[in-house]
């Protein structure tokens, strides 16, 4: 799960009973993401206390050789991902949750415009990638949030 995605919970009116019904699902390592997403709501302080308890159990092995190298390959083929993040944030977290997912068989969740071709949506629809990605009101409607 993509930073925005947990971030933009919080713009809806009953986003405590949201984030509150979110937890469950993340002890049970059915939302999982990287530590990167994590450094990246320092800014969202609000945001990230209600999941920096479950942190563990949503942290997928992003050191594992095989994301390791799907890392890499997804570095060196669409370096805009590290272009939008700038200096500001020189470790993103976009390269590591599409290789996670697509090494891990998950699917992404992230509330970028589907329609750019510098976003996350963009790079997993890339026929070398392949990685289901979907935005955050359909992943809560699949949870049954």
């Amino acid at each position: 799960m993509d930073t925005d995605a947990l971030v933009h919970i919080s713009n809806r009116p009953n986003a405590q009973a949201v984030y509150a019904a979110m937890i469950p699902h993340c002890e049970a390592g059915r939302i999982l993401t990287v530590a990167q997403v994590f450094d990246e709501m320092r800014r969202f302080p609000e945001v990230r206390d209600h999941f920096w308890l479950h942190r563990n159990s949503m942290l997928i092995d992003q050191y594992n050789a095989e994301v390791m190298a799907f890392v890499g390959y997804i570095s060196d083929s669409f370096e805009f991902l590290y272009d939008l993040s700038g200096s500001s944030n020189p470790d993103p977290a976009d390269p590591g949750l599409i290789a996670g997912a697509r090494v891990f068989g998950h699917t992404l969740v992230t509330d970028e415009r589907q329609q750019s071709t510098k976003k996350i949506p963009f790079v997993c629809r890339q026929q070398n990638v392949a990685v289901a990605c979907i935005n955050g009101p359909t992943f809560l409607e699949r949870l049954g949030i």
